[in-house]
């Protein structure tokens, strides 16, 4: 009997702890740790500009620190066209992968024929041959990697439609070894559909290793495009068409981009689409703000062709940023009076250091108002004021710039 009233006690401690414990650990919802909300993707459809010169085409540029897509052309931008030698860049994983390639000193089999392209008429290695786009060096590699593994990794890329049908191409080139499934065939991809493949290879999504997309990365460039990187694979299909896809670094900063060029009024290759992709890049990127920069000096001033003026400086200050106007203001050191002069006044600026690039000397109206202010570049004229005078108590002046901050 005892035993049986100790086991029903202690099954009732037990229920009491566990009612307590539902009771008691449920955090408020308050206390809950809060998500931090998703970055919603931006999609900006843009009309072609100048950059373009006039040139029918597409352009896809995505900007990973803003999520951003700008799509210039959207609707070609979508369409999946033939990727002609852009297609390189996923032919020179596939052989590197499978071990067809063993880097950029690979070389292939050169029969001796003599092609159109003079730099692809002798033994060439991967990093001539991407550099030449050289068809039949690259022909040689995709039959070594073979349909199956080519399937398999078009698959994987999610590369375009991934038809490679037509495996000996259409038969636009009279040389079997100039033509490819990739060239003006079953293949295609769309610009879009660009970006997202070589944004998932430098991102490492593929099954690519480091080692392999770091040898693409080297044959892909750097193209030096002032502070600028970039990185890229041209390409030119019948019909007056051309691809640049790649992307471009700047810092820490990198946009992935595809510009395809499709216009039978012009003759049109690859390296169109690249000065279109540079043209962009120049567009699209930020506007660095550069610190104002002070400088020190003085102004003078005397009139001419009219009553006497005394020669008189102030010292001043300007500052500026690299590249626009320099914005100055004058002081006097006392609040001197108006001085009327009846004829033009002549301004001289001395600054201290090299400043060849600044205007010596600028020319006013005579009787400029007493405590006016007044913007002015070299050779603008102002209005003719019936009274007042030259107040030395306050006077601005804007003179142009082209160089960069003084040293």
């Amino acid at each position: 009997m005892e035993w049986k009233i100790k086991s029903f006690c202690l099954a009732s401690l037990l229920l009491l702890c566990l009612l307590a414990g539902c009771g008691g650990g449920e955090e408020p919802q308050a206390e809950r740790a809060q998500e931090q909300p998703v970055q919603q993707t931006q999609w900006e459809s843009r009309e072609n500009t100048a950059a373009f010169g006039g040139i029918r085409g597409c352009a896809v540029l995505y900007q990973p620190e803003e999520d951003r897509y700008l799509l210039y052309g959207e609707e070609l931008c979508r369409q999946q066209v033939s990727p002609c030698s852009t297609f390189k860049i996923v032919s020179t994983l596939m052989g590197l992968h499978s071990g067809v390639l063993a880097g950029p000193e690979s070389t292939m089999d050169y029969t001796g024929a003599v092609y159109p392209v003079a730099a692809w008429n002798h033994q060439l290695t991967l990093a001539e041959a991407f550099s030449a786009s050289c068809v039949w060096y690259f022909h040689q590699v995709i039959d070594h990697v073979g349909q199956e593994q080519t399937a398999q990794a078009l698959a994987a890329l999610d590369y375009g439609n991934q038809d490679i049908s037509q495996w000996a191409g259409g038969g636009q080139n009279q040389s079997p070894e100039l033509n490819g499934f990739w060239l003006d065939s079953s293949l295609k991809i769309s610009p879009l559909e660009q970006v997202e493949v070589v944004r998932a290879i430098f991102e490492g999504r593929t099954m690519y290793t480091q080692e392999e997309v770091a040898v693409l990365r080297s044959l892909m460039g750097p193209q030096e495009d002032g502070p600028r990187q970039v990185y890229g694979k041209t390409g030119t299909g019948f019909g007056e068409t051309g691809w640049f896809v790649g992307f471009a670094e700047e810092g820490q900063r990198r946009t992935y981009f595809a510009v395809y060029l499709a216009d039978e009024t012009k003759t049109i290759s690859g390296q169109d689409a690249k000065t279109v992709a540079l043209a962009l890049l120049d567009e699209t990127a930020p506007k660095q703000k550069q610190p104002a920069a002070p400088i020190c000096g003085r102004l003078f001033y005397a009139g001419f062709q009219g009553s006497f003026l005394p020669q008189r400086s102030h010292v001043f200050k300007i500052s500026h940023s690299p590249g626009a106007r320099l914005a100055c203001s004058l002081r006097s050191p006392s609040p001197a009076a108006s001085h009327p002069i009846g004829g033009r006044l002549s301004l001289g600026l001395a600054l201290r250091g090299p400043q060849a690039s600044l205007p010596k000397k600028n020319t006013y109206p005579p009787r400029i108002p007493k405590s006016r202010e007044k913007a002015f570049r070299k050779g603008t004229a102002f209005p003719k004021r019936e009274s007042g005078g030259l107040a030395p108590g306050a006077l601005s002046t804007v003179f142009s710039r082209e160089s960069g901050p003084p040293p």
